[in-house]
Order: structure tokens, then C-alpha cells, then sequence
């Protein structure tokens, strides 16, 4: 038992598997987590969210200066937080004070991580940034203007929304009723801080967000040649698609792999059609999406792809007035190597000819004339 205890290791990654413990330790009957090196520590401390680190930083001395080291920060959650009341506050006065304690919860976490100063291997934050007087905006270029993001992988940046602000507060100013001024003066500031936060951030490998189509936005995101998985979720609904920014963004990222693309574009009688075109994509989503039509692929590397019909709700226009390619010759011609529509795979001589099942499938997904059946679109 003893020759076993002695060469007891500490075991979860490479870097710490040659660590052997100290004898007098390994002869106590109990083994305690004081008792591990520093490094093993910080490593255990890495993998709590922000919530328990911030329980165990008054737990004793030693806890809280550990965890004023950099590397436990690395995983940088800036917006899930409890919308309660602070403990300092006896009293319960209304449903907003709740909120204003999320806010405050919010800066003070943010003021923390300011005076720790990670490097972020992920980073995500929640937050309306047109919401001015929160003040998150200036909270989360602060953030990128202050720390090093070289090492950061994986980002998602929700820059339209503050899912934690309930839906009864009040707005703070009479022009946020304003639906089209709110939209312009959000996406002017996502503008600016997506400009500042690509120059920082060159290595990243999986990008999350909404996206504003215009050239500014397109440019900034083309500085990202490391992108592997690109999710371009919808700003808002009618937001017009430009074809050439499209090629663009294909074009403009060499590493990309996985593209899932959600826009909401106008549909009527001079509804546009769209051509994609990447020689590294091998996942394409554009599921999501609604008023997106596609009259082209040009994807060799192209291995799965999910769409789907959803009903649109804008303009009417009946199906027979727009003439829509058919997906199957569209997918034929432009990816050789498809194994995947949505759920189903493909077999081996599905570019032969469409047998039943897949006709079936196309049934449910294309809008063609010959698989679509209804009168509207």
C-alpha cells in the first residue's frame, strides 16, 4: 500500500502527469486540496463558472489570492448573473430595483476582471449596446481596448439583446420606442466596437453573433483569416441582403468550415436570388433563414447541408408568380461530395437520380414549382 502511495500522481492533463506528491503527505489518512500544488489549484479553479469563483473568494486567504491570478479568468462570461436584489438590500421596493442590481452586479465584475487582466481563450457577453444609459457599450470596449485577446478561440458577441432585462422594465429614454432609430443607433455602435475588437482579436476560430449587413461590418469581419465555424444569426427582420457582400465574406475567410447564415430578407415578385461560393465549407446551415433563396452552389467540399421552408410572413406573393430553382439540381451541380440534406444521408448514387426518399425530403425543404405545393410562399 505504501509503494502505492508513493507513487501516487496527479493525473487530468499531460502537463501536471509527472508530478509526484510529497511522502509525508501521502501518508495522511486523508488527502486534502490544500495539499495539491499551486498550478493544480488554478487548473481546478479554471473549470467554476464566475458565479462559484466569486462564492470561494472568502473562503480563506489563500482561495482569493489565487484567484486573483489571470489564468483563472480565462473563460470570460460577462452577463449571466442573478437579476435579484443585492444581499445589502433589506428590503424588496420594486421589480426595476432588480435589474439595477443585475447592472451593478455587472460593472462590478467587469471593474474585477479590469484589475485581474486575463488573456481570454473565450469570451461572451449578452448586452443591448444601444441601451445608453446602462453603459454597457462602454463596459465591453473597455474590455477589449484593456486586454490582451491573442489567445483568444472562441467568441460570442449578442450586441442586440440583454436577455437578463426583464420585459416589463421600462425604457430608459422615449426615442428607444422608436424601432427604426433604435436599430440605426445600435448598429452604428456595433460598427465601432466590432472595428476595434477584430483588430485584437485575430485568432479566432469560432465566431457567434448577430450581423449587420454593410461594407464596414463585412470588412472588419474578413480580418478574421483563422475562422473555422462562422454563425451569423439575424439583426432584425427585412434587413436587405447585398449578393456581393455575401461573396465577399466567403471569399474573405480561407479557413472557414462550418457557416451557419440566418437572414430575414424581403420576399415579393422581384425577390432575389443567391449564389455561395467557398472551396473549404463542408457545413452549411441556412435553416433559420427566411426570404433566402438560393439559384446556386459552387461548394466541392460541401458534406452536409441544412434547410428548411418556413412559412414567411412578409409580403404575400403567391408561388406561381416566382420562378425558384430546384434544390436538387442546384446541390447536383455545385457539391459533388454531399452526404447530408438536414436528417437524411444521401446514398451513393443520389446524383444519378432523385429516388424516392430524397424526394421526399426535397418535398418538405424546396420551394420549386415542381416540390413545392400551396399557393403562397
Amino acid at each position: 500500500m505504501a509503494e502505492r502511495r508513493r507513487s501516487l500522481r496527479i493525473r487530468g492533463s499531460r502537463k501536471y502527469d509527472n508530478i509526484l506528491l510529497d511522502e509525508p503527505i501521502l501518508n495522511n489518512e486523508y488527502f486534502t486540496f490544500n495539499a495539491l500544488p499551486v498550478d493544480c489549484k488554478l487548473k481546478v479553479f479554471s473549470y467554476l463558472d464566475h458565479i462559484e469563483k466569486g462564492c470561494i473568494l472568502s473562503v480563506c486567504k489563500e482561495w482569493n489570492h489565487l484567484l486573483l491570478h489571470p489564468s483563472v479568468w480565462d473563460q470570460l462570461s460577462i452577463w449571466n448573473f442573478p437579476v435579484t436584489c443585492l444581499p445589502s438590500q433589506i428590503v424588496h421596493e420594486r421589480v426595476e430595483n432588480c435589474y439595477s442590481c443585475y447592472k451593478k452586479r455587472v460593472h462590478l465584475f467587469c471593474k474585477f476582471i479590469l484589475c485581474t487582466k486575463p488573456r481570454p481563450k473565450r469570451f461572451e457577453f449578452k448586452f443591448n449596446i444601444g441601451e445608453c444609459s446602462s453603459g454597457y457599450l462602454k463596459l465591453v470596449e473597455s474590455l477589449m481596448i484593456n486586454l490582451n485577446y491573442r489567445e483568444c478561440k472562441v467568441c460570442s458577441l449578442n450586441w442586440k439583446e440583454t436577455p437578463c432585462r426583464p420585459y416589463w422594465v421600462p425604457p430608459d429614454d422615449d426615442k428607444e420606442n422608436d424601432i427604426m432609430y433604435r436599430h440605426r443607433l445600435r448598429a452604428r455602435y456595433f460598427g465601432n466596437m466590432f472595428d476595434l475588437f477584430t483588430k485584437k482579436a485575430t485568432a479566432i476560430r469560432t465566431l457567434v453573433m448577430p450581423f449587420d449587413w454593410c461594407s464596414r461590418s463585412v470588412k472588419c469581419l474578413t480580418r478574421l483569416k483563422n475562422i473555422h465555424s462562422l454563425v451569423l444569426e439575424k439583426y432584425f427582420v427585412f434587413q436587405c441582403l447585398d449578393q456581393k457582400m455575401l461573396t465577399e465574406v466567403l471569399a474573405g475567410l480561407p479557413a472557414l468550415r462550418r457557416f451557419m447564415l440566418e437572414v430575414w430578407t424581403p420576399s415579393g415578385p422581384t425577390l432575389s436570388l443567391y449564389s455561395v461560393s467557398s472551396n473549404s465549407v463542408t457545413y452549411f446551415d441556412i435553416s433559420q433563414s427566411r426570404g433566402f433563396y438560393l439559384k446556386r452552389i459552387d461548394m466541392p467540399r460541401l458534406e452536409k447541408f441544412r434547410i428548411l421552408r418556413h412559412p414567411w410572413n412578409g409580403p404575400l406573393v403567391t408561388s406561381d408568380k416566382i420562378n425558384i430553382p430546384c434544390l436538387y439540381r442546384i446541390l447536383v451541380s455545385g457539391a459533388p461530395n454531399l452526404c447530408a440534406i438536414n436528417d437524411h444521408y444521401l446514398e451513393p448514387e443520389w446524383r444519378e437520380f432523385c429516388y424516392p426518399r430524397l424526394d421526399e425530403v426535397l418535398r418538405s425543404v424546396c420551394s420549386c414549382k415542381q416540390h413545392k405545393t400551396g399557393w403562397a410562399m
